[in-house]
């Protein structure tokens, strides 16, 4: 799980696991790859999606 979240946890610094957890149960669970593909590139976060 990769993704620059700033609101469980410290974004692209970083962060813990449990708190990851913490943000799928609270939102109902992740997208799929299909929905929103892991494109590997460097560069600023996208919080739209």
């Amino acid at each position: 799980l990769i993704e620059c979240d700033n609101t469980y946890n410290k974004g692209c610094n970083g962060g813990y696991k449990n708190y990851v957890f913490q943000f799928i149960i609270d939102n109902g669970g992740i997208d799929t790859e299909q929905d929103y593909p892991y494109t590997a590139i460097d560069g600023i976060c996208n919080t739209t999606e």
